[in-house]
């Protein structure tokens, strides 16, 4: 059958679908992905149908600018985005593809809204962890703790309290792109959950979560929810000078998928110089933007590249230091390895807040986070023996996700069943 697949044009979105895909396209199905223009050469790089979707709203160039993505940028994006969508664009796009089944990113509702109003299946995958609200689990953007208590399910409603509260301005995003679901596609209203960590959840299709279980809160089972295959253990790595390592214990540093576009990550990047200054006995290989780790002073112990094997360097690695992205928190625990994050913005303090909960790593806010904070848990991860079994857990369910394909086989029994 043929299968489309829509996801944020970013490689953080990106990346982990291929795992699904591979194994999709090796079962005998047909598999394409609906993108933006600058994405077109990395898709059929890997052997997949492309499809350009939304293309007068990231024209080609888009994305490979590095443009700042002012106030301005963005109301211009978002108009442009009303503008493809009420002309029908997107519809036309699809009934061109003719899928048996779409696979949306949770955070592309146009695609799953505009799919159904064709009358064509479509399951949600999610790249980050479940992000709809359960009890006693704040928003996947908040730092809170999960507390089963009488006062933490107080905090957890008053976080999501205060997040539905920001989206309540009539003319916010939030309330213009509720607006078209339902004025343009006529998606009726008591079938949107606004109780999304980034957007209104749409439970009536299911959802099918690239990562682990073990890594989430505790939430009750849900039958329209499976956690699934996502790790691209196979890709082509970087050039590294492997002849710099010496031998001694290697920390890794990365910066994330979207490490060129985060003021975080050149903090990060100065942090572990100071840190790497204070350990000359380990090794530290950091993958910064250019500019690395500004002012701060380089250490002869630290190697600082633009891109990075990130799987090879993980491996060696006796730890790792970062912002707690999900694809490289599910990399770092794969091959068995402790973090320390730092994390930025999106779902990082939610992921954060998850390593904490699970013993998986150490965990700082970035305003305060000190360089000899830092050192103590790094040299405490190394050999605390409750957070590596804490990580082989994490990393049984993750090998076991890869094996077993239990994305693919959830998939195949829905098309089967012709549910809708």
């Amino acid at each position: 059958m043929k299968i489309a697949l829509g996801m944020l044009p970013e490689l953080g979105h990106l990346v982990p679908t291929l795992s699904l895909a591979k194994n999709l396209r090796a079962a005998g199905h047909e598999v394409v992905y609906l993108g933006v223009p600058d994405f077109e050469g990395w898709i059929l790089e890997r052997g997949f149908g492309f499809v350009p979707v939304f293309e007068t709203v990231f024209p080609r160039g888009t994305l490979t600018e590095n443009r700042a993505e002012t106030p301005e940028v963005l109301a211009a994006r978002f108009a442009a985005y009303g503008e493809y969508l009420m002309r029908g664009a997107l519809e036309s796009r699809l009934r061109e593809v003719s899928p048996d089944l779409i696979l949306a990113d949770t955070l592309n509702d146009f695609l799953t809204v505009s799919a159904w109003s064709l009358g064509i299946r479509c399951l949600r995958l999610s790249t980050s962890l479940p992000q709809g609200w359960a009890p006693g689990v704040p928003p996947l953007s908040s730092p809170l703790p999960y507390d089963a208590s009488p006062e933490g399910l107080a905090r957890s409603e008053g976080a999501w309290e205060a997040l539905l509260g920001s989206r309540t301005d009539q003319g916010s995003y939030h309330s213009i792109k509720l607006a078209v679901l339902v004025h343009r596609y006529g998606y009726p209203l008591d079938r949107i959950d606004r109780r999304g960590s980034f957007e209104a959840e749409l439970p009536e299709f299911p959802e099918i979560v690239l990562g682990p279980s073990r890594l989430d809160f505790p939430r009750p089972p849900s039958d329209r929810r499976i956690h699934a295959e996502s790790l691209w253990l196979d890709r082509p790595e970087v050039r590294f000078p492997w002849e710099l390592l010496d031998g001694r214990p290697l920390v890794y540093v990365g910066g994330g998928s979207q490490a060129h576009r985060r003021r975080e990550t050149l903090a990060l990047g100065g942090l572990a110089a100071e840190v790497a200054a204070a350990m000359p006995d380990h090794q530290f290989v950091a993958a910064m933007p250019e500019g690395g780790p500004g002012e701060t002073a380089r250490p002869p112990n630290l190697i600082e590249v633009r891109f990075a094997p990130q799987l090879a360097l993980i491996e060696r690695s006796c730890a790792v230091i970062g912002h707690g992205g999900l694809s490289s928190l599910k990399e770092c625990f794969y091959h068995g390895k402790p973090v320390v994050v730092i994390p930025g913005r999106f779902d990082q303090p939610g992921n954060a807040a998850r390593v904490r909960h699970h013993g998986l790593g150490a965990v700082f806010e970035d305003s305060s986070v000190t360089v000899a904070e830092v050192v103590e848990a790094l040299r405490r991860l190394s050999s605390d023996a409750a957070v590596r079994a804490n990580v082989a857990s994490v990393r049984e369910e993750l090998v076991a996700l890869e094996r077993e394909q239990p994305g693919l086989r959830w998939i195949e029994a829905y098309l089967a069943s012709g549910a809708r």
